[in-house]
């Protein structure tokens, strides 16, 4: 069965012949280098590409995106500290997705408003250095953009803006931070948010889109990036207990929209700074939004507008919708979601690329109702999610996550 899986995996993946001025950023700290490579690692093997069970005449004239996520979970799992060690782990990870003919890595180099790169605005990211505010010991981003370029993939830097902690943590964890330590330090600030569920910057603050935007502008100014890429971190509530005094400011102001629309309009305000930002640096750099592929909890419990998105120009280049859904999801089946987005997007010039759950390959699905088990006994599903992707249009797929990708590989 796993050997199938892979032919599945494989056949996915074949190649098809498919605002804000950036401010001016204070010098970052001097770190070793990682000198560029010219040649792909030895390590990855030059070898075909995995036979594909779609016939020839089923694949898209124009080239598609085929990507991969890299979390920060897979970055750096066995605390690596040499520019040397680090490419030796990077060969592991991308030769399997140069077989496959992966185009894009969407890499996490900020999971928690750390960064995997020297920052003058956020501490060194701990998922690296093993506590929040340590000293990295060379440039793993610059590292993994080389290291990507030389297996013939682009990377986009992949932002969470707006989360600092999946758990509550105590004030003093954060006193590191260049920016945010300072603001904790002020009696009475309400730009980070201590939740039972984490802790978080507030959407509404306009310090906290200043400092979003000025960790794009240092990212763009410093490395060549196929793009930013931002996910499905919006509201971390939608208790009106988490904004109340702002949103009676704004009223006070004058300001007329109800709560949710102004929540909503916090977060657009964001994105179309970024998009700007991006666009200001490269008209040809993209700007893409990776959101849950439920609109409907999108829209009204994260408070992200994505049917604005989708439709209106100035927002983004592209949306990667996480359709992490079987045939058989009871609440959300995958060819209505499919529908859905393609609808969103149809005619605005957004490129719809779809987030598909290599990771849900022979596992149950818990929350798919009577699809529960159609990863495990469906051999066929993603291979038919793909095939669903190219009939609809869209300019391409990318797969949650590497590691799952490369594990399946592997398993030939």
């Amino acid at each position: 069965m796993k050997r199938i899986l892979l032919v599945i995996l494989g056949a996915l993946l074949l190649l098809c012949a498919c605002g804000t001025q950036p401010a001016a950023q204070p010098s970052l700290p001097n770190l070793p280098t990682v000198a560029p490579t010219t040649q792909p690692i030895s390590a990855a093997p030059q070898t075909t590409v995995l036979p594909s069970v779609f016939p020839s005449e089923t694949q898209p004239a124009q080239k598609e995106l085929r990507g991969v996520w890299l979390p920060y979970m897979e970055l750096n799992p066995q605390g690596l500290t040499t520019p040397d060690a680090y490419r030796a782990y990077l060969a592991g990870v991308f030769a399997p997705l140069q077989r496959l003919q992966i185009t894009d890595l969407f890499v996490q180099v900020r999971p928690f408003g750390d960064a995997i790169y020297p920052s003058a605005y956020f501490p060194a990211a701990a998922c690296i250095t093993g506590t929040r505010g340590g000293t990295l010991p060379f440039d793993y981003l610059q590292c993994i953009i080389e290291t990507a370029k030389a297996y013939g993939m682009q990377v986009h830097a992949w932002l969470n803006p707006y989360r600092l902690s999946t758990t509550l943590q105590a004030p003093e964890v954060f006193a590191v931070d260049p920016v945010v330590g300072q603001w904790l330090a002020e009696p009475g600030q309400t730009d980070v948010r201590f939740l039972d569920n984490g802790v978080y910057l507030d959407p509404a603050s306009a310090r906290v889109q200043s400092l979003i935007l000025s960790g794009v502008s240092e990212l763009l100014d410093h490395y060549a990036l196929a793009g930013i890429h931002i996910d499905d971190y919006f509201y971390p509530t939608t208790d009106n207990a988490f904004d109340d005094a702002a949103f009676a400011a704004y009223g006070a102001a004058g300001g007329t929209l109800s709560k949710s629309d102004w929540r909503r309009e916090n977060v657009n305000t964001l994105v179309r700074a970024m998009y700007a930002t991006v666009k200001a640096k490269n008209p040809q750099m993209l700007f893409s939004i990776s959101p849950v592929g439920n609109i409907e909890k999108d829209e009204n419990e994260l408070f992200a507008n994505v049917r604005r998105w989708g439709r209106e120009p100035g927002y983004c280049d592209m949306l990667l919708p996480q359709i992490y859904f079987g045939f058989q999801n009871t609440t959300l089946p995958f060819s209505q979601c499919l529908a859905a987005w393609q609808s969103l997007c149809a005619g605005s010039g957004v490129r719809l690329v779809v987030g598909l759950a290599v990771y849900k390959i022979g596992e149950t699905d818990d929350y798919a109702g009577a699809g529960v088990n159609e990863w495990i006994e469906d051999e066929t599903v993603l291979q038919r999610q793909v095939a669903a992707v190219r009939e609809a249009g869209c300019a391409g797929f990318c797969c949650y996550s590497a590691k799952f990708v490369n594990f399946h590989e592997t398993l030939c």
